[in-house]
């Protein structure tokens, strides 16, 4: 299934950082525009830039508190 990608969506981000592979098929939920970005040059970009790393780290913590958020709890009693 592909995954579903809305308006500022990040596909990608954490493997790219990481050096792994994207895989899989994203679907864009309205028109817009796709970039992307070879690892080497981003990470030249963010050594230089730290408002853009910092920018990121934020938006993957966004996104880890999100996926934690929405997965179901195991009660403990």
């Amino acid at each position: 299934d592909p995954i579903d990608a809305g308006p500022g969506a990040t596909i990608g981000l954490a493997e790219t950082l990481a050096g792994v592979p994207t895989v899989g098929r994203v679907r864009a939920l309205q028109a817009g525009r796709a970039l992307r970005i070879d690892r080497d040059e981003l990470l030249d970009v963010l050594a230089e830039r730290f408002d853009l790393l910092h920018g990121i780290v934020l938006t993957l913590l966004s996104a880890r508190e999100t996926a934690q958020a929405a997965t179901p709890r195991l009660s403990t009693e």
